[in-house]
């Protein structure tokens, strides 16, 4: 199975949660025969395991593993497995949310990944070509992608115990959050790109990318505790929550310090799209971290619950600013996202539909939080800005390998 139908079907994913995204979005307007909440859980299990999962599984596979490992057999039936547990979930939680066979799909993810994440670090081992900063994101994220799944398989037990809607069932979806967008997104992210700083010979500095992920690495677990200061725990998590964050503040400065020392360098070797889109992924990593730092004080934490809109801002600020498009960038740079006239079309109008959804949700907390009242026509708004990243999927999935790339 090749390498390009993986980046195919993960664009698929994207398609999907587009879509999906914009039937959300649509129905305070539309009266539409759908339960919000578990239309919501669909949409974020495909973001999760459809979009990011498929696509980082097709980086991994493709940059770390020689050619003869890519066509065992095993990450074929992976692959297979995880596209059927995939659909399972689509096709089920829309119409249950959390129910039996939903949860039966999403623990066979579970085991999918488990065994992913075995048969890989037992290959990648092999690769004498992959450097030791490399490999410490590599392991990182596969940690931190297991002790995710921790959160999912407490709902069982917590729901029969305390049942849907009590703080310690919220914590465990916050738990799995966390850990899926600060430890195997995030880890994952940079073990792609200082693999690719060294495929481009772009030598970077050891040290800066030492400290970086140790601090990185230090603050992963502590700072879960910046998701459950909604429930105004005592001093001490404030504390602990504060100290992590202060940890990836200073991880960030050395990352920054690091890539200021390769602008040149980076200038003359990716695609201008590519520079591009990294620089808006630079600047929603950064934004993410300092946000992280704010919410450690009582005030943020209590404004952050509160204001719903923010939040929904935040994990879009994760997952299209920092995720989707560092791994566009870096599919543009391994060849794997042709650019071509539609491409570039469809780049631009995700941008422009980011920056747009962005804007409005800010707008409305903005609002909320001064005692405005509400920003005029804010469903319709959102809709228009999701119809414009729909087309913006579309168009990528249709045309990401039609042509050679023509132009920077």
């Amino acid at each position: 199975m090749k390498i390009n139908f993986y980046i195919k079907t993960a664009f698929f994913y994207f398609v999907l949660i587009a879509f999906i995204g914009t039937v959300l979005r649509l129905m305070p307007i539309v009266d539409l025969p759908f339960n919000y909440k578990f239309l919501l859980h669909t949409h974020s299990h495909l973001a999760f395991l459809g979009w990011v999962y498929t696509a980082l599984f097709a980086a991994f596979v493709s940059s770390f593993l020689t050619e003869e490992q890519q066509t065992n057999k095993s990450y074929k039936q992976q692959f297979i497995l995880a596209q059927a547990a995939t659909i399972g979930m689509l096709f089920s939680f829309p119409f249950q949310g959390y129910g039996a066979i939903s949860i039966t799909f999403s623990t066979l993810h579970i085991l999918i990944y488990y065994w992913f994440a075995t048969k890989f670090l037992k290959d990648v081992k092999q690769n004498i070509f992959i450097s030791n900063t490399v490999r410490n994101f590599i392991k990182a994220a596969f940690l931190f992608m297991i002790i995710s799944s921790l959160g999912p398989f407490s709902l069982g037990p917590i729901m029969a115990k305390t049942g849907q809607g009590s703080s310690l069932y919220y914590n465990a979806i916050y738990f799995y959050l966390h850990f899926q967008y600060n430890g195997w997104f995030t880890f994952s992210i940079f073990a792609l790109l200082f693999h690719l700083f060294e495929i481009k010979q772009i030598h970077y500095n050891k040290q800066y990318a030492k400290l970086f992920f140790c601090l990185l690495f230090i603050a992963c677990i502590p700072s879960y505790f910046l998701s459950v200061l909604w429930t105004q725990p005592s001093s001490l998590f404030y504390v602990i929550a504060l100290v992590s964050s202060i940890l990836q503040l200073f991880a960030l400065l050395y990352f920054i310090l690091l890539v200021l020392e390769l602008k040149s360098k980076i200038t003359k070797t990716v695609f201008a799209w590519s520079k591009f889109l990294a620089l808006i992924v630079l600047l929603s990593f950064s934004l993410k971290i300092i946000l992280q730092l704010f919410s450690a004080f009582p005030y943020f934490a209590d404004l952050a619950y509160k204001l719903h809109d923010l939040i929904i801002a935040y994990l879009h600020l994760v997952l299209i600013g920092f995720v989707t498009f560092f791994l566009m960038a870096y599919f543009i740079e391994r060849n794997l996202l042709k650019l071509n006239g539609y491409t570039k079309t469809g780049l631009a109008f995700l941008l422009l539909g980011f920056f747009a959804i962005e804007l409005i949700l800010v707008a409305q907390s903005s609002l909320f939080w001064l005692h405005l009242g509400s920003l005029p026509y804010y469903s319709y708004l959102l809709v228009s800005a999701s119809l414009i990243t729909i087309a913006a999927a579309v168009l990528i999935f249709f045309k990401h390998n039609d042509a050679d790339h023509v132009s920077n």
